[in-house]
Order: C-alpha cells, then sequence, then structure tokens
C-alpha cells in the first residue's frame, strides 16, 4: 500500500463525521481527479466503500472496510513494536510525560483534521 493510500485511509478512517470525495481531495492536498483515481483504487481493492449520506442522498461518504484497516495495522506493526522497544527504555516518569504530550497531539491533529479550533486548553510553556 503507498503512503497516499494508506494516508487517504487514515483520513478516512480517524474523522468525526465520514467525509466525501471534495474533502478526502483537500486534506491530501490533490485535486478533485486525482482523490477520484485514489478512491477508486481502494474501493477495487476493497479497502473503501462509497456509501450514501442518509440524510442527503446525493452525497457520497467514503468508509474504511474493516480489511483495510487490518492492513494498515499490520503494515505499522514493525513500527509500533520499535517505539515500543523505545518505550520501554525510559524512566517511568519521563513516560508519563511524554505520553500525556503525545495525547495532547493527537488531539490537536484530529481537531486539525476535523476543521476544528484546538481542543488544547493548556497554554504553559
Amino acid at each position: 500500500m503507498s503512503i497516499t493510500d494508506a494516508t487517504a485511509i487514515e483520513h478516512i478512517a480517524l474523522t468525526a463525521d465520514p467525509i466525501g470525495p471534495a474533502e478526502l481531495s483537500r486534506r491530501l492536498g490533490v485535486s478533485r481527479s486525482s482523490a477520484t483515481e485514489i478512491v477508486d483504487r481502494l474501493v477495487s481493492v476493497g479497502h473503501l466503500e462509497r456509501q450514501r449520506d442518509a440524510a442527503d442522498g446525493r452525497r457520497v461518504r467514503l468508509v474504511a472496510t474493516t480489511a483495510a484497516q487490518r492492513q494498515v495495522r499490520e503494515e505499522i506493526a514493525p513500527l509500533i513494536d520499535a517505539i515500543g522497544r523505545v518505550t520501554e527504555r525510559l524512566e517511568p516518569a519521563n513516560r508519563a510525560l511524554i505520553a500525556s504530550f503525545l495525547s495532547e497531539m493527537a488531539l490537536t491533529h484530529l481537531d486539525f483534521a476535523n476543521g476544528l479550533p484546538s481542543s488544547s486548553t493548556t497554554d504553559e510553556a
């Protein structure tokens, strides 16, 4: 799976509200026609499904399949294992500090991806 395909699946799987092809093109920084090609490719190999929006039948929402989520997890497993080994070497207090920092960063990233203001309320430096 290419980085672009994995990134597309990540954007689709991690959004609070389902997104369509136009939103995916914006998030990936590609043209709508390129996003359509990415979606077509991911649908053809069973990684994505197109679903009609229940409230507005004209809109199409993209949904990552269970198989796609599993494949992404399998492909990044070596990275997760390596991160775990690094984490094990840290002192417990440092682990807690880093975990807190990364949690805040993850929330900030998700807010940004969803077009929301940052949920971080701490402005301490």
